[in-house]
């Protein structure tokens, strides 16, 4: 009950569900479009909702244009590290990974149900490109993670993020993977 209402809130939305109790949980769904599952098939398996975990759940994730970044929680935190892939990359090209990452980053960290402090490795980049990936990066929070604060580049060069514990992050609900 209070996923869907944390995640789904109050707009339009389609819920499926399946599973013991779940009658009950969605019977609180009130607004949204709700289905409960009665397929032959297991329903992570439907819509291809067991691939899209697995992805959740790893640690690399690619990013558009190139390159990936490797997302690892710890008690203390999650470090975020952005790589070229291998690449050596002209002051804009690293620039323009490092937009693509910020843009990235928050919903991987909504999808993982991530939180607390997230410090971020970007490859180095000048001093207006930091200052490009910053702008970027407090934009992708507002528009994917209202509960997400961007304090800043550190003096090591470090992008640090404080994100909400809204929920319990998606390693502990699969703890043996999909």
């Amino acid at each position: 009950e209070r996923a869907l209402s944390d995640w789904l809130g109050s707009g339009n939305a389609s819920v499926i569900g399946a599973g013991p109790g779940i009658e009950d949980a969605l019977e609180h769904a009130g607004g949204m479009d709700v289905e409960l599952w009665k397929g032959e098939e297991a329903l992570l398996e439907y819509r291809d909702l067991a691939n899209g975990i697995r992805g959740a759940l790893a640690s690399r994730t690619e990013i558009d244009g190139g390159g990936w970044m490797s997302i690892e929680e710890t008690a203390a935190l999650v470090a975020v590290d952005v790589n070229t892939g291998g690449r050596f990359l002209d002051r804009e090209d690293v620039e323009a990974l490092g937009c693509a990452a910020a843009r990235a980053i928050p919903r991987e960290l909504r999808l993982r149900g991530v939180g607390g402090i997230i410090v971020v490795d970007f490859p180095p980049a000048s001093e207006v490109g930091d200052e490009v990936i910053g702008q970027e990066m407090e934009r992708a929070l507002r528009q994917d993670s209202p509960g997400a604060k961007a304090l800043g580049w550190t003096e090591a060069g470090l992008y640090e993020i404080i994100r909400r514990r809204d929920r319990r992050p998606l390693r502990e609900c699969f703890p043996d993977g999909v």
